[in-house]
């Protein structure tokens, strides 16, 4: 199997054409055989090293070193392009996401020695399901994706539809510790987290289903049901964030002179239950993990059960939140929900929903589906059972369509030692399009495909974050 690789001569082209290289690249080897792909890693060899004396070359300028540093070398971007069209449709024995030809070439070494490599993704079929989890309110943090909306102009449809967001989502460099604290403090505030979190989820979600992750179920966390349930096609595109600032307006409102708190205990729900015996005005409100339990309650009743948990030996720490979320106190907000959603237009779901309030799936009329919404916000959220379920109805790889990585980590927990794939697309503090192909090589690994030739659609378009124009 050959291919006729890309002249280095041809690096100037992504210059010439405006756009901005990435820092990293996914090369793909298909074959038949793990032998047919590692003949074509042989012949990828040789640009490899052509690119490194090229670079070694250009190092007493030291423009060019800054440049290497930041951008893929243009050689090695035709190379990715090129391997992601030869043999498609094939079997992807091998997926690599590599910064440069020396990571490029010692990757190709790790192959050719059977050597792991943490930019090397070999074939590991897992049938099954792909389950895409929707992360909620607690994920939300300023500049998320910030990333990814820069790397692929098509994310920031509904960023362009509602502007009013952008500033509060990618605001200004703050200068100051008191302008850090206002920019958290903007982005935390329910009337705002609630839609750009579901903005943010729908764009990472549209983007992977874009780019080929084909999702068989969907299921959120809290907020994240009202994303899962749009991108299920339950609610049009345009309709999230309006429906969005609705449901935030509709907790907010019911909301008494003590608007509750919450805290985070370490253990399971039936050993919470336990310790709730006698305790009034708390109630367990998030099963999240097999050690993890969330509590909701009047102020003065979760003061007086920490108090309780301290004694008793366990572990517990209050949460930074609005109001006693998913408890009886928000009790008012179903009725004022189930009110505004009479004007939303929704239809069947295009693939199954699964529920937070009965760890099973939604309903398909789409009146029943806004009943079940409604009451979401006073219903307990069953993340644990939700996803046992999710796990034994066929769910195998499950991939956190949004920002953070707390739905994996506690897929992971629940889960444990069965087989699962658990892939996280956008982490805080990681180069962004770097993670994102990282977690589109551990798909293709699976044994599934993507539509690679999208990677290269509108790629690189300059994009401020600090003013969300596109220039």
């Amino acid at each position: 199997m050959t291919m006729d690789f890309p002249d280095t001569a041809s690096s100037g082209r992504l210059a010439q054409d405006g756009v901005r290289p990435w820092p990293v690249g996914l090369f793909v080897f298909r074959g038949d055989t793990p032998t047919e792909a590692k003949a074509l890693m042989g012949e990828a060899r040789g640009l490899c090293d052509a690119a490194v004396g090229g670079t070694a070359a250009a190092g007493a300028d030291a423009a060019a070193v800054e440049a290497a540093d930041n951008a893929l070398d243009p050689a090695l971007w035709d190379l990715a392009r090129r391997l992601a069209r030869h043999g498609e449709g094939g079997p992807v024995q091998y997926a690599i996401v590599a910064g440069g030809p020396d990571e490029l070439s010692a990757a190709l070494d790790a192959v050719r020695h059977d050597r792991k490599d943490k930019g090397v993704y070999p074939l590991m079929p897992v049938e099954g399901q792909v389950a895409f989890l929707f992360p909620g309110q607690g994920s939300q943090r300023v500049n998320m994706a910030a990333g990814l909306f820069a790397a692929f102009p098509r994310m920031r449809r509904l960023l362009d539809a509602f502007p009013e967001y952008g500033p509060v989502l990618f605001p200004p460099a703050a200068q100051t510790p008191a302008e850090e604290r206002a920019q958290r403090a903007a982005i935390t505030d329910t009337r705002n987290a609630q839609p750009l979190l579901g903005l943010v989820d729908l764009a990472i979600a549209e983007l992977l289903r874009d780019l080929g992750l084909a999702a068989d179920m969907v299921a959120g966390h809290s907020y994240g049901e009202l994303p899962a349930l749009c991108f299920a096609g339950v609610l049009a595109p345009e309709d999230l964030l309006p429906t969005s600032r609705l449901r935030a307006q509709s907790v907010l409102a019911a909301l008494g002179p003590d608007p509750g708190r919450m805290a985070a205990v370490r253990a399971d729900g039936a050993a919470v239950a336990a310790l709730l015996a006698g305790v009034g005005d708390v109630w367990a409100v998030n099963l999240n993990a097999p050690q993890q339990t969330v509590v909701a309650g009047t102020s003065a009743g979760i003061e007086a059960f920490l108090g309780r948990l301290e004694a008793a030996g366990v572990s517990a720490s209050g949460l930074d939140v609005a109001c006693a979320f998913h408890s009886p106190l928000l009790r008012e907000a179903e009725g004022l929900f189930a009110e505004v959603l009479k004007d939303v237009a929704f239809s069947k779901a295009g693939l199954p929903v699964w529920s937070n309030t009965t760890a099973e799936r939604y309903p398909e009329d789409p009146e029943a589906i806004k009943r079940r919404l409604a009451e979401h916000l006073v219903g307990p959220v069953r993340f644990v059972e939700e996803t046992e379920r999710m796990y034994d109805e066929g769910a195998r790889v499950f991939v956190e369509a949004g920002p953070g990585t707390v739905l994996t980590g506690l897929a992971k927990r629940i889960l444990g030692r069965r087989e699962a794939v658990l892939i996280q697309t956008e982490r805080e503090g990681t180069e962004a399009v770097a993670f994102l192909l990282h977690a589109l090589a551990r798909y293709l690994s699976t044994g599934r495909d993507l539509h690679l030739d999208r990677l290269f659609e509108s790629h690189g378009t300059a994009f401020s974050p600090d003013d969300t124009e596109v220039r």
